[in-house]
C-alpha cells in the first residue's frame, strides 16, 4: 500500500529555510544602511539640494522608511509563526494591515533629482519589496479555498435525493434560479422567467 503524499504548503515552511534567514538579514541590513544614511550623510546631501529636490528628498525618504518598516513587519510575522509565537491566522490578520498598501515608486525624473545613494537605497528597497510580494502571493496560493465543484456536487446530490435545496446566492448581478422540488418542478408562483 502506498502512502498518499500531501504537499507541504510553501508558506508553512519558508520561514525555517536558509533563504528566509538570508532575506531577513538582507532586509535588516538595508534598514540599517538607510537609517545610517538618512541620519548622517543624507542630512548633508539634503542641505545642498534645490528646494524642489529637497522636497522630493523628504518625501522619498519617508516613503522609503515606510516601505522598509512594512517589509520588516512582514518578515517578523513570518518568523513569529515559525517560532510558534503567533498562529498563522493572527499573522495573516496583521499581514493584511501592513501589506495592504504598496508605496508608490518614484519616477525616474524624481530619482534623478535625488542624491545617488538615496536613489540606490530606494531601488534596493523596491526590489526587496517585489521579492516579498512574490513570496506573499505564493503563500496566498497555499490557503485553502472552498471548492466550487464540491458545492455544485452537493447541490446535485440534494436535488436527486429529495432534500429541499437552498437557493444559490446571486453573484455578479445575476439572479439566482428558483429552487425546484424533488420532482424537478418549480413551486407555484416561481416559474422560470416569470
Amino acid at each position: 500500500m502506498s502512502a498518499v503524499a500531501t504537499p507541504v504548503p510553501f508558506g508553512a515552511r519558508y520561514a525555517t529555510t536558509p533563504g528566509f534567514v538570508a532575506l531577513f538579514s538582507e532586509a535588516n541590513s538595508l534598514v540599517e544602511q538607510t537609517a545610517a544614511y538618512l541620519d548622517g550623510a543624507g542630512r548633508r546631501d539634503a542641505a545642498s539640494l534645490e528646494p524642489e529636490a529637497a522636497h522630493a528628498y523628504a518625501q522619498e525618504g519617508m516613503r522609503l522608511t515606510t516601505r522598509l518598516m512594512r517589509l520588516m513587519s512582514w518578515l517578523i510575522l513570518r518568523r513569529a509563526v515559525a517560532d510558534g509565537d503567533m498562529t498563522p491566522e493572527e499573522a495573516d490578520a496583521e499581514r493584511r494591515k501592513s501589506m495592504g498598501f504598496v508605496e508608490p515608486t518614484p519616477t525616474l525624473e524624481t530619482i534623478a533629482m535625488l542624491p545617488e545613494i538615496l536613489g540606490a537605497l530606494i531601488g534596493a528597497a523596491a526590489r526587496l519589496e517585489l521579492r516579498i510580494l512574490h513570496i506573499d502571493a505564493s503563500e496566498a496560493l497555499d490557503a485553502p479555498r472552498p471548492s466550487p465543484v464540491r458545492r455544485e456536487l452537493s447541490l446535485l446530490r440534494a436535488a436527486f435525493s429529495g432534500q429541499p435545496q437552498t437557493p444559490r446566492k446571486a453573484s455578479r448581478g445575476l439572479v439566482a434560479p428558483p429552487a425546484v422540488n424533488a420532482n424537478g418542478d418549480y413551486p407555484p408562483g416561481q416559474m422560470m422567467g416569470a
